[in-house]
């Protein structure tokens, strides 16, 4: 508003000011008309994105409008005259369709721009949804790797527990050396197999965050180019305000100048009447009398002092007419003059924030390269998955056979228990057949020994 008033203020004191004289200037010579140019042909803001196919066109400039004042002239209206104003009312209103016209098609152009970089953000977004899931199913590969080197852990723990549970409870064990020897080397490999598995787990871990931190990143970035795709959309709706309301006032303006046409009109024709009546009269008179003239004289100058006083008074109410008129002329121009400065700093704006977005799109190829180098990282990354899941797979069906020969060996060694416990309740049996004979061989003995004391006695 600083600057606006600035503008203006040197207009204020001189020729075109509404407190000068209204008979110093001719507003019929083109010298006289006043043009600012409020718009600058170095800006032309245009989008620099390569994504956009089509190439975007420079906002076109608007025409200059005059700067209208309330000084008229105070000689006799004639038709030459009243159709010149009327000539200059109607290129004032095409020069106001003019303006609308560009600022319809800068709304156009920048609708377009707006579509194509929704466009952008959309392939942007979907680019990002596609990480997001790809990093979401190494997360899960990585899930399901570090829950089967716990399965196995568990196996081989359970394995081993259940190895000294059998070398405790077995009473006579016969172990046999080379495959308790065998047996440990395969659980030293096992742990180194488990050692290396936590290994590349943590760098799968680590590999996660750092891909999470450059996934916040680009996200971040895209918030914003949604915030500048907002600002573009605000600045495009306070244009089609400003559009809106231009075109009122060339409404308001063909409408005024139609009424001081028909106005213009309306007195031509009560002028050519009043002329056609004189000629009449004065055609009819000369035939009568001198005192009829006479008389007809007076009657005739009473009535043109009255036409002219009425002329009088309809050229005063004309020219006040025209002075509101040219009052509320000077009051628009000055708000048109405040709309170019307050168009010339939007464009300003607007060119800035195109370099903005320019710089922005530099920053989208840099997250784009990293984005490629990231997906490079998941391609090998899901190849050494898939290399360490082939691996623990094979390991899998070695540490299965292992099961197998395990199961096989528990099932000897408990065919050789219930083998030993057949032969230790045998051997229990023989043992009490064999007391229960000597118990009958002591009592024999000892009844024969009792025969020979008695023998020996009677002797």
């Amino acid at each position: 508003m600083e600057t606006s008033s600035q503008s203006i203020a040197p207009y204020e004191s001189g020729p075109y000011s509404p407190a000068s004289s209204h008979g110093d200037v001719d507003w019929l010579d083109e010298k006289n008309d006043v043009f600012l140019d409020y718009l600058d042909e170095s800006i032309k803001p245009s989008i620099a994105l390569q994504e956009i196919q089509a190439d975007p066109k420079p906002i076109p400039r608007a025409v200059s409008l005059p700067i209208l004042t309330d000084a008229l002239s105070d000689q006799n209206p004639s038709p030459l005259r009243h159709g010149l104003r009327h000539e200059k009312s109607t290129q004032e209103a095409m020069h106001l369709q003019a303006n609308l016209d560009t600022a319809i098609a800068t709304i156009a152009q920048l609708q377009t721009q707006l579509a194509q970089a929704n466009g952008t953000c959309e392939r942007l977004r979907e680019e990002v949804n596609r990480m997001q899931s790809n990093e979401a199913s190494a997360v899960k590969t990585a899930d399901s790797a570090i829950r089967t080197v716990d399965v196995l852990r568990e196996k081989l723990r359970a394995t081993t527990d259940e190895k000294l549970s059998k070398a405790t409870l077995t009473d006579t064990p016969q172990r046999d050396d080379s495959q308790t020897i065998r047996l440990e080397c395969e659980l030293e490999l096992a742990r180194s197999a488990i050692s290396k598995l936590e290994a590349k787990v943590e760098a799968l871990e680590s590999t996660k965050l750092s891909t999470l931190m450059e996934l916040d990143t680009t996200a971040n970035q895209l918030k914003h180019c949604q915030q500048a795709h907002f600002d573009c959309q605000q600045l495009l709706q306070e244009t089609r305000d400003e559009c809106t309301k231009w075109k009122q006032q060339a409404q308001a303006v063909d409408a005024a100048a139609q009424q001081t046409t028909e106005a213009v009109e309306t007195l031509m024709e009560e002028k050519r009447q009043l002329e056609r009546q004189f000629q009449d009269f004065r055609s009819q008179r000369q035939v009568q009398s001198t005192f009829a003239m006479e008389k007809a004289a007076a009657t005739l100058r009473e009535k043109h002092r009255r036409l002219a006083d009425a002329w009088l008074a309809v050229k005063r109410a004309i020219k006040a007419e025209s002075r509101k008129t040219a009052a509320s002329f000077t009051e628009w121009a000055n708000d048109c003059t405040e709309v170019c400065l307050r168009h010339n700093e939007r464009e300003v704006a607007l060119s800035l924030k195109l370099a903005k977005m320019h710089s922005w799109q530099n920053q989208l190829r840099a997250e784009r390269a990293k984005t490629m180098t990231l997906q490079q990282q998941l391609w090998k990354a899901e190849s050494s998955r898939d290399k360490i899941k082939s691996q623990l797979q094979e390991e899998l069906d070695g540490v299965k056979d292992h099961l197998n020969v395990l199961m096989a060996v528990k099932v000897g060694l408990v065919a050789d228990v219930q083998a030993s416990r057949d032969r230790h309740i045998e051997e229990e049996s023989t043992v009490a057949e064999l007391r229960r004979e000597i118990e009958q061989l002591q009592k024999k003995n000892i009844a024969l020994q009792q025969h020979l004391q008695v023998e020996i006695g009677s002797i």
